[in-house]
């Protein structure tokens, strides 16, 4: 063991390699082409503790210091613990490889080549930054108590469990993918390429944004969501306004957003009011929710066979084209609203049902001929037709 009560300097022209336990009662600092600190090493320091190495840090034992921890590398191999009581930093010109634990007190800042995390990674009272100039890859356990933020160049992948006490932003040039768990307030993920979300993302409020969005897994905001992106495929679940219970509850929004096609065949929810468009919206087999107006606009078709819609306030539909609410594998489609206006160029409603759950009006204009209904609750025909129209 090496031990003093103030500064220690380590330095090497070649390779250093530590196996012993080495305290500096003040500041810490080793230098060297590459270094090791073996399984039974630890490198201790009550101020600041900096190691720069033009090469390879292999970390199996334990860095620590009570102030501000600062790696400086080349890559960086971590199968041990590096832990900063006020600040751990880590910058690499190459890989990091996290197997064991990175953890700052007050904010841990990541930047490499490339980055992956197997392990422990995250801040006990502070904010977290990852920045990856190649791929990012977060697996194992990832917290912050206060704002997460991620960045790759490359593609972002994260498959274990996530969460942060403020703001989480994810961010990849390449492909975003999600297959674990994340959790934070204000969420966010972008994509210039695909958001690929397989595993469970909640959050007080939820914006996704990428070129193709694909949510097979389970998307949900206490508050207001939003997907926005030139493609969107839902075939898991996609909710706002969800309380802690499961519960809707209102005053909430839930946005989907499409360049191009919209299609749905999963589970869409909202404690509030929903908005949903593209130049094609296929809602085909989706089960649909909202305690508050639902608005589905489209300049192409509505494919809704088979699809199962209740909206708690008015349901207004606007299609280009045809609007398409038969059957499905022999269900028949159904819109189901307090009050419900129905814009079409066609429509083709064999099977399926339109039908109020309120004293409400319905509105229908098929290729410019209009009929409107008024009926009681749960009535399917009654009123008077104001002009006379085939559909």
């Amino acid at each position: 063991m090496v031990q003093a009560d103030r500064n220690v300097v380590l330095s090497a022209t070649g390779a250093l390699t530590n196996a012993a336990q080495v305290a500096a009662g003040g500041g810490l600092a080793a230098t060297a082409a590459s270094a090791s600190n073996t399984a039974t090493g630890v490198l201790l320091a009550q101020g600041d503790a900096t190691l720069s190495t033009a090469g390879l840090l292999d970390n199996a034992g334990a860095i620590r210091a009570g102030n501000q921890l600062s790696l400086g590398v080349g890559s960086l191999r971590q199968t041990g613990q590096a832990y900063g009581l006020q600040r751990l930093g880590v910058s690499a010109s190459g890989a990091v490889d996290n197997r064991g634990d990175l953890i700052g007190g007050n904010a841990l800042r990541v930047e490499a080549g490339q980055l992956s995390s197997s392990g422990q990674l995250g801040s006990e009272r502070g904010d977290v930054a990852l920045i990856s100039r190649g791929n990012l890859q977060l697996d194992g356990r990832l917290a912050s108590a206060g704002a997460f933020t991620a960045q790759a160049d490359g593609a972002l992948t994260q498959s274990g469990n996530l969460s942060a006490a403020s703001t989480l932003d994810l961010r990849s040039t390449g492909d975003l993918t999600v297959a674990g768990q994340v959790a934070g307030q204000q969420l966010t993920l972008v994509s210039d390429a695909v958001v690929r979300q397989q595993g469970t993302v909640s959050g007080t409020t939820v914006d996704v944004q990428g070129a193709r969005i694909e949510n097979a897994g389970q998307t949900t905001a206490a508050g207001n969501l939003t997907l926005r992106a030139g493609q969107i495929g839902i075939t898991g679940t996609v909710g706002a306004g969800i309380n802690a219970d499961g519960n809707l509850d209102r005053g909430s929004t839930l946005n989907l957003f499409a360049d191009r096609q919209l299609t749905a065949s999963g589970t869409l929810l909202v404690g509030g009011n929903l908005t949903a468009q593209g130049s094609q919206l296929q809602l085909a087999g989706a089960t649909t929710r909202a305690t508050g107006n639902v608005a589905l606009t489209t300049g192409g078709s509505l494919d809704h066979r088979g699809g199962n819609l209740l909206a708690g306030g008015t349901l207004a539909v606007q299609a280009g084209g045809n609007i398409d609410n038969g059957r499905l594998n022999n269900v028949g489609g159904q819109l189901q609203a307090n009050q419900l206006s129905i814009d079409g160029g066609s429509l083709s409603n064999v099977g399926g049902g339109l039908v109020l759950s309120g004293a409400g009006v319905t509105r229908v204009v098929i290729g410019g001929c209009a009929r409107q209904q008024r009926r009681h609750a749960r009535q399917q025909r009654s009123g008077s037709e104001h002009h006379r129209c085939q559909y």
